[in-house]
């Protein structure tokens, strides 16, 4: 009798405990998870449930959302569902399919044509050519799509297709339009880049966004029209944004002076080049009179701009844009009117809040508002919908700098850091692509002022490489207005070794390259070069003529700098150059400083762009948190818990950025190392065992095994 109650009591006490165990875990469940952002798919637990064994996420792309709470994973397999095992039963979680669809846009000049999503399909589609003979392409192509919207949209009829034999490929000839047959520059791009594939062999992915647009995707423009021997020729390389129909500065190419070729009309002899500057600008002297042809090298000189050079002295017209003493209107006061500039800008804001139709001119309006302390909620209205990582160094930094001048704080505005974004781009030696180096100029401009100093191995280096780059006679790329923002930049760390020596060079190739009329050339290179002159606390002129001399001669009645029968692009970007530089504001002035932003933790370590080690302080491993709760955690990784309902946590450096939603319990949260991001998920239960019932039910397994022990002996 006595073993059979002791048996009882060691099964109850079992029992007891590991009720009260599968009690506390179903009221308070964790998910341990890695996270990954940008999930495409979503699995949704419609209860509570313990996971008693660890999952392997069998979906591409899935979103987990466990009691509520929305945790991003990824995954490198490719079936649809996941199966998890709890006690006695399987929970199988159903994917929602990615839509299988593309982004198609089509553009004619001002008239957005097209504007739709499009599902991608799986077989062939029959094309016929303009001699009755059929063609069998995929259907997803980027010919078959459009073909295949034709057939179901009445906004455009594809009306000639011609094929060429000697490529082996289609050609899509004639796009009619309101009855207007448009042919023969139909230029197509796939996620913003011309492919080097035809139309109907290049194939489309899902996601992809398609454009097709009319005329050219380049173009050179000229400051005037007239040149002699004496003067400078100025041209702007620009590239056309389908998007926005705006022409914006092609940088990165380089321009150059040629004449035909008698022996070869299709290559002409090259005379001499010059890579543009950061705005796309490049400058030629040229002595001799005569028939001169200016084009892009990079595009093998396709197309050629014709300019005939005189020997006499040119005569400022009306169609000039930037040279001369502004004639054609210009404001006859002796000193520049600013708030007359401003005036002038906000006349062009367009009702979303831009500037010239393109995020290029809207930030610089928005340095020079800094500038100006000029305060526009439709620009910050702006400035918030178009919050996103750009692909391009420089699209970033100059967000950030425009931030900046308006004190916001680029480390976390309407949900971006636009830091992370720019040292993600650091590689151990640069920033962004190998060949420039504006972008490590402007990178270094607004690193200065987000909390990083000469201590920095990023500043170390960025520093090396712009000062490695500087030419013999002292200028970056013989250019005005790059050598400015170069002197800018370095000024910040001046006391840096060969710093001094660096800026004092590009300051004397400044100096020599003034003009009699105190500029630079042109407004844009005269308002950089005003602002490193005043960083550098000096005062240059020529002949008794100052940079702000010229700068006032070339603001017109309305304001605005350049005359009124140029482009509202250029007018609002040369007014803006123009705000800052004479108010005699130079950018490490006009940007306002933000801390860097510090983990409350020693332990976490992260691998910063330098490729070295680093304590969790360092941005490279930042998180930033708000209304948490954050309890002191002894082993890494930190451990952050939510202490009430629908708190927001950001995970910053690419790790995840979701709101959670729990209900009444805490649950972790457990941010993994950047490196570990591409690795297959997991979902594992860690039980919590915190409530007393806990502990009773441990109490009870000891009396359990206790008895039995104490069976045996009996």
């Amino acid at each position: 009798m006595k073993r059979k109650i002791i048996i009882a009591v060691s099964v109850l006490s079992v029992l007891f405990a590991y009720q009260t165990y599968a009690q506390e875990v179903v009221e308070n469940p964790i998910v341990e998870m890695e996270v990954i952002p940008d999930a495409d798919e979503s699995v949704i637990y419609t209860e509570p449930v313990e996971l008693t064994e660890s999952v392997e996420i069998k979906s591409d792309d899935t979103e987990i959302i466990f009691e509520e709470v929305p945790v991003i994973a990824t995954s490198s397999a490719s079936t649809s569902s996941v199966e998890v095992f709890v006690e006695d039963m399987v929970l199988t979680q159903e994917s929602k399919s990615i839509e299988n669809t593309v982004h198609v846009f089509i553009r004619n000049g001002e008239q957005i044509v097209l504007d739709t999503e499009t599902d991608l399909l799986d077989d062939t589609t029959k094309i016929i050519d303009v001699t009755g003979t059929e063609h069998s392409i995929s259907s997803k192509s980027v010919l078959a799509v459009l073909k295949q919207i034709d057939v179901q949209d009445d906004s455009f009829d594809i009306s000639d297709i011609q094929y060429y034999e000697s490529f082996g490929s289609l050609y899509l000839k004639c796009i009619t339009i309101n009855s207007q047959k448009i042919c023969d520059n139909w230029q197509f791009v796939v996620n913003g880049s011309a492919p080097f594939t035809s139309i109907d062999a290049t194939i489309l992915e899902v996601g992809d966004t398609l454009g097709l647009y009319f005329g050219s995707p380049y173009q050179i423009v000229f400051d005037t029209s007239l040149y002699s021997i004496n003067t400078s020729i100025w041209a702007t390389s620009q590239v056309y944004d389908y998007r926005t129909n705006v022409w914006n500065p092609r940088t990165g190419v380089t321009l150059g002076v040629t004449v035909n070729n008698p022996l070869d009309a299709w290559n002409p002899i090259e005379l001499f080049t010059q890579q543009v500057d950061v705005n796309g600008r490049a400058s030629f002297d040229i002595a001799t009179s005569g028939l001169y042809m200016i084009g892009v090298k990079d595009d093998w000189y396709y197309p050629l701009y014709s300019i005939d050079v005189s020997s006499t002295t040119a005569t400022t017209t009306a169609t000039s844009t930037d040279e001369g003493t502004g004639s054609g209107g210009g404001t006859q006061s002796n000193t520049f009117d600013i708030p007359g500039a401003i005036s002038f800008l906000k006349s062009l804001q367009s009702s979303n809040g831009s500037f010239g139709g393109s995020e290029l001119y809207t930030d610089w309006v928005a340095i020079a508002f800094g500038a100006a302390g000029e305060h526009n909620s439709l620009l910050m209205d702006y400035l918030k919908s178009k919050a996103k990582i750009k692909d391009i160094a420089t699209d970033n930094e100059r967000r950030a700098m425009a931030l900046l001048a308006l004190g916001e704080n680029p480390y976390n505005f309407a949900g971006i850091n636009y830091i992370e974004a720019i040292n993600t781009t650091f590689d151990g030696v640069q920033f962004g692509e190998k060949q420039l180096v504006n972008d490590d100029i402007f990178a270094l401009i607004v690193l200065s002022k987000v909390g990083y100093t000469s201590n920095d191995e990023i500043i170390k280096k960025t520093i090396s490489f712009i000062i490695g780059k500087q030419n013999a006679n002292g200028s970056w790329e013989g250019s005005p207005d790059l050598t400015s923002a170069a002197i800018e930049a370095l000024q910040e760390f001046k006391n840096v070794s060969q710093v001094q020596n660096s800026i004092s060079s590009a300051k004397n190739y400044l100096i020599g390259s003034q003009k009699s009329d105190g500029s630079w050339n042109s407004v844009y290179s005269t308002s950089w070069a005003m602002q490193a002159m005043v960083s550098l606390g000096e005062d240059w002129k020529v002949e008794g003529k100052t940079p702000e001399d010229y700068l006032t001669s070339m603001q017109q009645k309305d304001g605005g700098v350049l005359i009124s029968s140029d482009s509202d692009q250029n007018r609002i970007w040369a007014t803006s150059y123009a705000i800052p530089a004479i108010m005699q504001k130079p950018w490490g002035e006009i940007l306002q400083s933000v801390g860097r932003p510090k983990i409350d933790t020693s332990t976490a370590t992260s691998t910063n762009q330098s490729g070295e080690n680093s304590n969790a302080t360092s941005t490279d491993a930042e998180v930033v948190i708000e209304d948490l709760v954050q309890e002191e955690a002894t082993t890494t990784p930190v451990v952050l818990m939510l202490d009430s309902p629908k708190k927001e946590v950001r995970l910053e450096n690419n790790i995840a950025k979701e709101i959670l939603e729990n209900k009444e319990t805490k649950d972790e949260i457990v941010p993994v190392e950047e490196q570990k991001l591409n690795q297959l998920a997991s979902v594992s239960s860690v039980p919590l065992l915190k409530t007393w019932w806990v502990y009773v039910g441990g109490l009870f397994v000891l009396i359990g095994i206790t008895m039995v022990i104490k069976y045996w002996k009996l």
